[in-house]
């Protein structure tokens, strides 16, 4: 089905904040800057996304469907697997999917972050952020990857391929971790440097980082 006039240019607006703001930052960037890049009207903007905030919150929503996406293929493609097999590829698609958008990455964590500040002094949840149609759709879809991953962690210690049978959400935490640590340091590397600053293949990293993640479902740990 063909997108309407409004569909595409939303998505236009959409796709031009999200090159500026992950080369410019979102505090440096302004909605001026959005309409210059579009050649349209600062009003025009606002008139498909009535703030920076709600534009930043539709952007982090963009990111979060694609991993989600990936991730149902993913399960559904693989259930005549074991649970070893769709756990692993699921961990190999969430390191080179954050390996391919950096950006996302880093929305994700501040989406992260802005939530839990919510709860103390330091709030930095904004009204325009907590009132953004995008941040309710965020909160409807952001735990979709954790079940995914959960489900099939259980189904592969169900099957006996995975021997480590903690449990299923503490076992995905510490692969998270790992993943998580994994993908802010390289993506702190320079794009044209395969090197860390410590003088580490990130290549080899990456091939030494999943053989950790994979050791870690096959070791025989009990529930304690």
């Amino acid at each position: 089905m063909a997108l309407s006039k409004r569909e595409e240019k939303e998505i236009q607006i959409l796709n031009s904040a999200e090159k500026l703001f992950a080369s410019k930052g979102y505090e440096n960037t302004k909605m001026e800057d959005i309409a210059e890049a579009l050649n349209i009207s600062k009003g025009l903007v606002y008139f498909y996304y009535n703030s920076k905030e709600n534009l930043y919150m539709a952007i982090t929503y963009k990111g979060m469907q694609k991993m989600n996406d990936l991730f149902y293929s993913i399960h559904y493609d693989t259930q005549s697997d074991s649970g070893y097999d769709a756990t692993t590829k699921l961990i190999e698609a969430y390191v080179d999917f954050l390996g391919e958008n950096p950006f996302y990455l880093e929305l994700f964590l501040n989406y992260t972050r802005l939530v839990r500040s919510s709860n103390q002094k330091t709030n930095q949840l904004t009204e325009a952020m907590k009132s953004s149609i995008y941040f309710r759709k965020i909160k409807d879809i952001h735990n979709i990857p954790i079940t995914i991953f959960q489900e099939e962690i259980l189904r592969g210690q169900k099957d006996h391929s995975i021997d480590n049978q903690v449990s299923p959400n503490l076992l995905y935490m510490t692969i998270w971790s790992i993943i998580l640590g994994f993908s802010q340091l390289r993506s702190a590397a320079s794009q044209n440097n395969r090197m860390t600053m410590y003088k580490i293949d990130i290549t080899e990293w990456k091939k030494y980082t999943l053989k950790i993640v994979k050791n870690t479902l096959l070791s025989k740990i009990d529930k304690d």
